[in-house]
């Protein structure tokens, strides 16, 4: 579960410096791509209980 949850976080947080560089990006971005990966790891987390 770990590493899954280590996976979402470096995948969301790659694309997040991905397109800090490409484009000058306000807060509210970088905190929308933290939420995005929190969201993944709920439905990894949901999945394996089914």
């Amino acid at each position: 579960m770990r590493l899954l949850w280590r996976m979402a976080q470096r995948y969301y947080d790659a694309r997040h410096r991905r397109a800090m560089r490409v484009a000058d990006q306000s807060a509210a971005d970088a905190d929308w791509f933290k939420s995005q990966s929190e969201r993944f790891f709920q439905r990894i987390k949901g999945a394996r209980k089914l």
